[in-house]
């Protein structure tokens, strides 16, 4: 190391050790709680921007996994929610993003069964979160009737061709 890279570290920090003396003697208050969520956004671009600078192999699309959750749950935590409902739906939803995003480069079918079964509880835990049980029996009521009478009239319509 040649004499202006120490000297840049020496300042760096001091400068460092400065700061957090002076918040811990709260001569200064820059602390902040809500932007450790940017941690995680930032870890899980860095794993996308690994696998795509790397050629975007179809044996090494795994590493989309835990980019994918790690990038979903970057943005839950921005919000700040409350519901614990919301969060799991949120953490099932990013694991369904991370096996999407495996699934689309790795070219593996044998994720499309797990990603639509989390995606589509996740949709009903979102959909449970934000509306009363009442109103979801009620809207899965109509759907069921629904179905019903589809399915009684494809039925007359195919023995109407018959």
């Amino acid at each position: 190391m040649d004499v202006v890279s120490k000297r840049m570290i020496g300042i760096v920090s001091v400068t460092v050790l400065i700061f957090f003396a002076l918040e811990t003697f709260h001569l200064i208050d820059v602390y902040r709680a809500d932007w450790w969520p940017l941690l995680l956004f930032i870890f899980g671009i860095m794993i996308h921007l690994l696998f795509f600078k790397r050629g975007a192999n179809e044996e090494e699309a795994f590493l989309l996994l835990p980019g994918g959750i790690f990038v979903m749950m970057a943005g839950t935590f921005f919000l700040n929610v409350r519901d614990p409902l919301f969060i799991i739906a949120s953490y099932l939803l990013a694991f369904a993003f991370g096996l999407f995003e495996w699934w689309v480069f790795g070219k593996q079918q044998e994720l499309k069964v797990p990603m639509i079964l989390f995606a589509s509880y996740s949709l009903s835990l979102f959909i449970e979160s934000a509306v009363s049980l009442i109103y979801l029996f009620f809207i899965a009521v109509v759907f069921l009737v629904f179905y019903i009478f589809r399915y009684r009239l494809l039925k007359n319509e195919r023995a109407d061709v018959q």
